[in-house]
């Protein structure tokens, strides 16, 4: 499969004109095992990401939680080598590709870059923000990847949108399973300045630029949300009301969220005083280029429409990368 640029527009490509997009995920299917399954054999791409993941820490704590037996008596030689091998040959990247390194490993799952220029993440579960709990299925990231999945084959993927090329649940055993994902390597803005001990300030700063664009998107949200209840009730004229205090007050009571750079009915006002991103930008971005600042808050207004306001809390400095073909565009990764 191929990532290319058409009408501005991110499309995938496969070299083979008849080919046609793989079915959707069936979470219903279902496998039982009575013991581990034995080893696999595999071609000497899958044999070397055999290799690596039964001697890899992130792989094995994944495939231990996913198990449900987490605390647990750790697995024996012969159990990981055939649980290992029965996750390989549920996922046909792994015996097209070979994992290089691993990239780095989060609450629910871990990420491996490939030799195909992709990364492959690999997760048992996701977190629920609106319901502040684990969902051990991952429904929100499956759907979410293959939502981004769908509009990947159909061309309408936009240039900011995590792009995948493929994505599955691998049966491991009784009743247990991992997801997996495909996607492309991104330069992940945490590592975009190199060593973050010498560049420990550019980072804070970015970091901070984050944080504020998110503060930006949820004012917007709070303003258009009773601007639009004003509307249904009939109230028409601006001056009846005080819309910074109005907006701060729901963001904080309403909303209950918690924000730093805009808490404030003063610094809300000074945002709706300039009316303006450039002016906005000028005045509180410390770091990041007004470009991708720009590109950053549409992403994060389009995660706020469709999933809430709870959805962007885990958006920050890790999550989000840029793509190696257009390095003004940012990529949230993650959240």
């Amino acid at each position: 499969m191929k990532l290319l640029y058409k009408n501005d527009r991110l499309i995938l490509e496969t070299e083979d004109p008849d080919a046609t997009k793989p079915a959707k995920i069936n979470i219903a299917r279902q496998r039982h095992f009575s013991q581990a399954p034995s080893k696999k054999s595999f071609n000497e791409v899958g044999q070397h990401n055999l290799d690596y993941l039964f001697d890899n820490y992130e792989f094995q704590s994944i495939l231990k939680r996913a198990s449900g037996n987490a605390w647990g008596p750790a697995f024996k030689q012969e159990e990981k080598v055939g649980y290992t091998s029965q996750f390989i040959s549920e996922v046909p990247l792994l015996t097209q590709a070979k994992i290089t390194n691993t990239l780095g490993m989060g609450a629910f799952g871990a990420a491996y870059s490939l030799d195909n220029g992709h990364v492959i993440k690999i997760y048992y579960a996701s977190f629920e923000p609106e319901k502040g709990s684990i969902d051990i299925g991952a429904d929100r990231d499956r759907k979410r990847y293959e939502d981004l999945y769908d509009k990947a084959f159909s061309g309408k993927g936009a240039k900011e949108d995590l792009m995948i090329f493929d994505q599955n649940i691998a049966f491991i055993g009784d009743n247990w399973f991992l997801h997996w994902a495909e996607m492309p390597r991104l330069m992940p803005l945490a590592n975009i300045y190199g060593d973050r001990r010498k560049h420990a300030e550019e980072y804070r700063d970015l970091g901070e630029d984050i944080s504020f664009i998110k503060e930006l998107a949820i004012v917007f949200y709070a303003r258009q949300v009773l601007r639009k209840k004003r509307k249904d009730e009939g109230i028409e004229n601006p001056e009846d009301y005080d819309e910074p205090l109005e907006v701060h007050g729901f963001i904080v009571w309403t909303l209950n969220v918690p924000l730093n750079r805009l808490d404030g009915i003063i610094e809300i006002e000074d945002v709706f005083e300039l009316n303006s991103l450039t002016k906005i930008f000028e005045k509180d971005l410390v770091k990041m280029e007004h470009v991708m600042a720009k590109k950053l808050l549409t992403s994060i207004w389009k995660i706020i429409k469709k999933e809430g306001i709870g959805a962007i809390k885990d958006i920050r400095l890790m999550n989000v990368g840029v793509l190696e073909q257009d390095p003004t565009t940012p990529v949230i990764f993650d959240y």
